[in-house]
């Protein structure tokens, strides 16, 4: 996989030295370009939206960054609700995100539950992380697998975890949510043209 993606940090980088090189690590298998990571913690959400616009120029050929490929890799888990929240409102304020891979970074010195969390948050597709009765190290060894993650909204997370450590892993599992990104962004598109071509024939007939 050519390392050409820029990624997005909205919370900035991983605070811990040993854990930010392992972050970088992993996304470079995502096909992350570690000389393209761009992001800050700024404290709020609106600081980081307002960022985010600045970054989001068009280049000389008139392409918008947020139109290339990219990265957005959420670095902080704890507390996850924000997290997510700051993803819905990043989200509001430029679609084009929606259909870019998201991806969690779970660092397990510092968020040691994030599988029971996110387990009431959502859903894993591993079923052994839904469970909020899995033996902790199962379920840790279970997060190093890189599951696939969705939010009670029904949006997607690619899970990174501090104790992940298998390379063509991580790029199965990459390959595989950018499917799913395909696949619903084309079954979006093909339901707003259709609701399109209803629309005309609805207009046409009222009209006759």
């Amino acid at each position: 996989m050519e390392p050409n993606k820029v990624v997005i940090l909205p919370q900035g980088p991983v605070a811990d030295h040993k854990s930010r090189a392992k972050c970088e690590e992993l996304l470079v298998y995502c096909g992350a370009d570690v000389r393209r990571v761009l992001g800050q913690d700024f404290g709020t959400v609106e600081q980081t939206i307002t960022y985010l616009s600045r970054l989001n120029r068009p280049d000389e050929d008139e392409v918008y960054l947020f139109q290339s490929p990219i990265i957005m890799a959420m670095t902080r888990t704890c507390p996850l609700g924000a997290t997510l929240e700051m993803r819905n409102q990043i989200c509001d304020a430029f679609p084009e995100l929606n259909t870019a891979p998201w991806i969690l970074y779970v660092d397990f010195n510092l968020d040691p539950s994030f599988h029971k969390t996110a387990a009431c948050f959502g859903k894993f597709d591993n079923e052994l992380l839904n469970d909020t009765e899995t033996d902790r190290q199962v379920a840790l060894a279970a997060l190093c697998d890189v599951p696939l993650w969705r939010d009670g909204a029904g949006k997607r997370y690619l899970i990174l975890a501090s104790g992940t450590d298998d390379k063509q892993r991580v790029i199965d599992q990459f390959g595989k949510y950018s499917s799913y990104i395909k696949l619903e962004t084309t079954r979006s598109k093909s339901s707003g043209l259709s609701q399109s071509f209803r629309s005309i024939i609805s207009g046409r007939t009222q009209r006759s």
